[in-house]
This record gives structure tokens, sequence and C-alpha cells, in this order.
């Protein structure tokens, strides 16, 4: 019996690299998993041409473990975006993590941060989490910069859930309905939300 079970592994090992050229099941496991990650990147890469582009608006989640490869996505995506002539300088990029940004309130000054609008932010506090949202958002789409879409990626997704009241989430997410605006929202979280 183990005879033909270390003749059925060489065979198996021949089969892989004649057929993919990989030695091992490792190997091979890598491959498919750069494979999906690279069409993962592709469509991410569909979904934002089309926010910057077209002015649409998109949300998304990646779930996956933690080490898969999500954040690699983004990035990369990003990284062709950065090189696409027409998208080049036509968007922002605005990243929170929620294990950084543990309430909405110091979520929403590190948006008008990197959105480049902190020093209009004294003219919003006075107004609700709502009003202060679509202020800093309407700043940064209106006047020299009305072209830009605005990318959020929420990394650690799932503790943006644990907020109180999910201010940022429940703005942001009707910011994309109704607004015109073009922005798109990337989740990023091991784990899906029960």
């Amino acid at each position: 019996m183990a005879v033909y079970m270390n003749e059925a592994k060489k065979a198996n090992q021949m089969l892989r690299q004649v057929l993919y050229d990989y030695g091992s099941t490792e190997d091979f496991q890598s491959a498919c998993a750069f494979r999906t990650q690279q069409k993962a990147c592709r469509e991410l890469c569909t979904l934002l041409e089309q926010t910057v582009l077209n002015g649409e608006r998109h949300s998304l989640l990646l779930v996956g473990p933690r080490g898969s490869g999500k954040s690699w996505v983004v990035e990369d995506t990003f990284r062709k975006l950065s090189l696409n002539p027409k998208c080049k300088g036509n968007f922002i990029k605005v990243y929170l993590n929620g294990l950084i940004h543990t309430d909405d309130r110091l979520a929403l000054l590190d948006i008008a941060h990197q959105l480049q609008v902190e020093a209009n932010m004294d003219e919003s506090l006075h107004l609700s989490y709502a009003s202060a949202l679509n202020y800093l958002l309407t700043t940064v789409c209106s006047g020299s910069q009305a072209s830009k879409s605005v990318i959020f990626i929420l990394d650690s997704f799932d503790l943006f859930t644990h907020h109180k009241n999910q201010m940022l989430l429940c703005n942001l997410f009707d910011f994309t309905r109704s607004a015109n605006t073009p922005i798109a929202i990337i989740g990023l979280t091991r784990r899906l939300v029960s």
C-alpha cells in the first residue's frame, strides 16, 4: 500500500510540474491564491475606474483571513489607478482603520485632515455629524476639485460596526446613495459581521 501511495505522489508531482510548472502542493496553492488576488484586483480596478471616470458610486467588502492579500489587492489597485493617465490625480484616497479610529468623531477629524480641509472644520463642528460629513465632502468636491472622486478604505471594517450609533457608516452609505459626488467605499475585514 505504501509503495502505491509513494508512486501516486510522484505521479501527482510530475503532472503538476508538466502542466503547471509547480513542484509542490504549496507552490500550486500559492499560484491559485495569486490568481484569485489578480482577479479581485481587476474587478476592484474596474469598479474604481467607473467611480473616477464615470462618476458612479460603489461600495464593496473584501473578506478574508489575515494574510490573505486583502490589503495587497487594494494597494495594487491604487497603484494601477495612479498609472492610468485618465484616473491619475482625479481621485482622493481616504484611509480609516477601525483599530485607530475608535469613535466616529476621531474618524471625522481624520477625514478632514486627509481631505486637506481641516482649516474649514471649525465651521462645521457645531453641525450634526451627518451635516459635518456632508460639509467636508461637498467642500472637497466643489471649486477647483469638482472632478475628483473620493475613495474611502475602511480597514478592520467590522470594528466600525461597533461604534455607538454607527454614524460614520450610516452617513457614508447614505451619501453613496443620495449625493451627486462620485464616492466609493471599500471595506476590509477578516470576519463577517454577525
